[in-house]
């Protein structure tokens, strides 16, 4: 069964499928002009495209009729038509004796066409119809996976050392992470990310706490342990651009269509919403 995405008050709703369509069309919700999307497809297009894909009956004022009822009957005194026959639109009156009709016009697009509904922006989407989570709850996942690190990375550089004062040659007083527990630091959050992240849930707990998660970009499923590891590598490899690149790792989700972000890029993996 396919999957729709359609527009309600200016907000993208879905995903939904066939027959919930078909209840919102009845139900007045939806109209031909209303704008709908296929699952998988980048392109905006309306719900008269697809009448014919999700066996959508219009009545004579141009909304649905209910799921499953018959089409209007024909005005008193006329005979039914022949099979095939098309009726003439509103407002036309029979054609002169001896008129050829036209040759039958063009069918409904096939799936996945249609242009962009103007002023409408096309959401981003992951090929396999999730929605590419939004900037703002990768942040605080973030956020919050640094604040559960904190407190057994600060036991570990007070037990180990790690942070080490020292005074420049302008005699001002500077900290500096070195020596074992910095190395136990970075170890811990390398586990900690390479094991959540490629798990079978793909979630920190940040992101379980945002309701997101860790995808492979191809196959929606768990990246896998490597990938995991080489994912927060990456990171680290940006992290060593003197912080410009671990910047622009963080913020490149906001300008790339599918919201991944240079790491997720290295190793095909995407963040998308938890269903």
């Amino acid at each position: 069964m396919t999957s729709w995405y359609y527009m309600d008050a200016g907000q993208t709703r879905g995903p939904v499928d066939d027959d919930a369509i078909r209840v919102l069309a009845s139900a007045g919700r939806l109209n031909p002009a209303s704008s709908l999307m296929m699952a998988g497809s980048s392109e905006w297009s309306t719900v008269g495209a697809f009448e014919a894909i999700l066996g959508l009956q219009r009545t004579p004022s141009g909304s649905y009729a209910p799921a499953g009822a018959p089409p209007p009957p024909p005005p008193p005194g006329y005979a039914a038509p022949p099979p095939g026959y098309a009726a003439p639109p509103p407002g036309y009156a029979a054609p002169p004796p001896g008129y050829v009709a036209p040759p039958p016009g063009y069918g409904a697009p096939p799936p996945g066409y249609g242009g962009s509904v103007y002023g409408v922006a096309t959401p981003p989407m992951t090929v396999f119809g999730q929605m590419a989570s939004q900037w703002w709850k990768r942040a605080v996942a973030l956020i919050i996976d640094a604040l559960v690190l904190f407190i057994p990375q600060t036991i570990i550089l007070n037990a180990f050392g790690g942070l080490e004062t020292y005074d420049n040659i302008d005699g001002e007083a500077g900290v500096r992470f070195e020596g074992p527990g910095f190395l136990i630091t970075i170890a811990l959050a390398l586990a900690y990310y390479t094991l959540l992240n490629g798990g079978t849930k793909g979630q920190t707990v940040g992101k379980m706490a945002l309701r997101i998660q860790v995808r492979d970009i191809d196959t929606g499923g768990p990246i896998g342990y490597g990938r995991g590891l080489g994912r927060q590598l990456m990171i680290y490899v940006f992290a060593l651009a003197c912080g410009i690149g671990l910047l622009l790792d963080y913020l490149s989700p906001l300008w790339d269509k599918k919201r991944q972000a240079w790491h997720d890029k290295v190793v095909r993996s995407v963040v998308v919403d938890v269903e």
